[in-house]
């Protein structure tokens, strides 16, 4: 194999990697000491290397989700 194929390959595997992204949903529910869940509290999600926030608000139960959430580096 010539050396321009082995570097297009490696090329072509570095912009395949690139291109994924990682995603999660982040979900669960505010609650006050007895456990009851707490309706219109805000949660803020932050991503501590970027300092870019998003906020969530809570429903009638307490519950909060975050849905296609950007993991800044894969596991």
């Amino acid at each position: 194999m010539s050396h321009g194929r082995i570097f297009s390959l490696v090329f072509l595997a570095a912009l395949i990697g690139a291109a994924q992204e990682f995603r999660a949903t982040l979900q669960g529910n505010v609650v006050d000491p007895s456990q009851a869940g707490i309706p219109g509290a805000t949660v803020i999600l932050r991503n501590v290397d970027t300092g870019i926030e998003r906020t969530a608000p809570t429903d009638e139960t307490g519950h909060y989700i975050f849905q296609s959430v950007r993991r800044a580096r894969p596991l």
